[in-house]
């Protein structure tokens, strides 16, 4: 996980985190995307033949994730949580298998009454952000994690102005 990716994960990643006996490190949480495409240029094999799927060419060169080639997502997790509206029918044209299970949770949906069913929908109304999950860069905080970003607030890590910028929502934003 690496600060540079989301508002969320800036807010989230911790270099390390001990959480009892679990010990949670993010080697590369200070990469920013230009350190991430040098890293990759660097190890990316660059003999000129056909690659075989997730092999290494050479044994330094980095394996080359499809999922992200297709999706420029990583593709992990999938739970839809902050998904835009075409995001499915993205998925369900490279990968079928993994969208049908879906296809189907929003039928049950539908049928089941929910209004906000379909995969990239929210439900009406506003709601509060909370903080991201340690991996995670896009789901909902769990009851009682930590906020990180009012701790770095109230240490002095971040400014108050900072603060409300980047835990201001969608809706504050708009108006």
């Amino acid at each position: 996980m690496r600060w540079a990716e989301t508002d969320r994960r800036f807010r989230n990643a911790e270099e390390v985190d001990r959480e009892g006996a679990l010990l949670w490190v993010s080697p590369i949480v200070h990469w920013t995307d230009a350190h991430m495409r040098e890293y990759r240029d660097r190890y990316r094999c660059t003999i000129p033949h056909q690659h075989a799927d997730h092999m290494l060419c050479t044994p330094n060169a980095l394996p080359l994730n499809e999922v992200t080639v297709h999706l420029h997502m990583s593709g992990e997790c999938l739970c839809g949580a902050f998904a835009k509206p075409d995001e499915l029918d993205e998925i369900e044209f490279f990968y079928p298998h993994a969208a049908q299970p879906l296809r189907e949770l929003e039928r049950e949906a539908e049928a089941g009454g929910l209004t906000a069913c379909k995969w990239g929908q929210r439900p009406p109304g506003s709601r509060r952000r909370r903080p991201a999950g340690r991996l995670c860069g896009k789901c909902e905080a769990i009851e009682g994690q930590a906020d990180l970003l009012a701790e770095w607030r109230e240490s002095g890590l971040i400014t108050p102005s900072q603060f409300d910028t980047l835990t201001r929502t969608d809706e504050q934003r708009a108006a």
